[in-house]
């Protein structure tokens, strides 16, 4: 309730201003015509025009209302009532000055009541149904200018909160590329080139110092769009991944599974990064002998489901990594940024390992008409 007297009372104080400034000048009109006409003789003569203006704020009040509630009907049912409206106000303001004038026979002597003939009372009643008509239209303007500020409000509220979503997606892309290049991954892979190169397994550095650089393109040619084709997705992480496998070799065993018509499909840039990256810091580091990492993705009642699975047979409890979390927590920003409830970040410790699913709505980057299949998956 508090509400809605805060929202309403702007448009509240404008109408009875207007209403006011209305029944102020037409009663100075004619109490100054009736001045220059003789015709205020007595104190009782006076006093009907400060009782006509309170009786009008009050008839005023009751005809809000209504004119409130007609303005958004239709026309062909508001202006019927909104007629009926303003004739019972005019009757109830012709009534109210009857009436006074009535009351003051018995208390002021000399004062004398005005000729009720029906001629005469139509036109008073008319000259009323004309200042409530006025009265009428000057709240329906009133209510008019209430809704266009309000709309206007409401406008700059929608851009303000479009800002903040811009300024949140900018935070969070920020932050996605600040994880691209893992400071740790890149001077480990640098010491394990030196370290080969020392050792003169020159073959084996050279294809780290392939795979490194494959990465780094990778990065750097993905990292301008907010989506890309699952398949791009695969080859950066592939090229990470062929990194690691130099460096730790037959301890790392690498599973991917991902159909060929879901190569097309659409994804956040450098979304799976993150969670591979997790799945090493984690599984790996905790990992006694092999490891393995499997990479899946797959289409169901219209959302695409991407996971990364960690298993090691032996486990042993190691000190969580730094920054560990970080990259999902970043990873549900993005998804909720872009996807917002459409679009989710589960992960579910397994029996000899750690998954991360994301579940996104699957679209498709359709080249040409070979990629049919692709289409009906979306």
């Amino acid at each position: 309730m508090m509400r809605w007297n805060r929202d309403r009372s702007p448009e509240l104080r404008l109408a009875f201003q207007l209403s006011m400034i209305l029944w102020l000048a037409s009663s100075t009109v004619v109490t100054l015509g009736a001045i220059f006409f003789g015709q205020m003789h007595t104190v009782s003569a006076y006093l009907i025009v400060p009782i006509t203006v309170c009786t009008a704020a009050a008839i005023t009040t009751l005809l809000f209302g209504p004119v409130r509630l007609l303005q958004k009907r239709r026309a062909i049912v508001a202006v019927p009532a909104i007629i009926v409206t303003i004739a019972l106000a005019a009757t109830l303001q012709t009534a109210a000055d009857y009436g006074t004038q009535a009351l003051f026979v018995p208390i002021f002597p000399g004062h004398v009541m005005p000729d009720t003939n029906p001629k005469l009372l139509l036109i008073t009643w008319t000259i009323y149904f004309a200042l409530y008509t006025c009265n009428a239209a000057l709240l329906w303007l009133s209510f008019v200018a209430h809704l266009s500020k309000t709309r206007e409000i409401a406008l700059t509220q929608t851009k303000l909160d479009l800002a903040i979503a811009d300024a949140r997606s900018a935070q969070a892309e920020l932050k996605m590329l600040r994880l691209q290049l893992d400071p740790h991954f890149m001077v480990n892979s640098l010491s394990a080139i030196s370290t080969l190169a020392i050792t003169n397994d020159e073959r084996a550095a050279a294809e780290m110092a392939d795979s490194l650089a494959d990465f780094l393109r990778f990065s750097l040619e993905q990292s301008d769009g907010t989506e890309q084709p699952l398949i791009d997705e695969i080859a950066l992480t592939t090229a990470y991944l062929s990194v690691e496998k130099i460096r730790f070799g037959d301890r790392i065993r690498v599973e991917l599974d991902c159909p060929e018509e879901l190569g097309q499909a659409l994804i956040p840039n450098f979304i799976l990064q993150p969670l591979v990256e997790n799945a090493m810091k984690h599984g790996f580091n905790s990992a006694m002998g092999e490891m393995s990492l499997r990479i899946a993705a797959r289409a169901v009642d219209g959302h695409l489901i991407l996971t990364v699975d960690d298993h090691a047979q032996e486990r042993r409890a190691v000190p969580a990594a730094q920054g560990l979390g970080i990259g999902l927590a970043n990873t549900r920003e993005r998804l909720e940024t872009l996807y917002g409830s459409d679009a989710v970040l589960i992960t579910i410790a397994l029996k000899e390992g750690f998954r991360s699913e994301i579940r996104l709505p699957v679209k498709f980057a359709i080249h040409d008409s070979n990629d049919a299949r692709a289409k009906e998956l979306a």
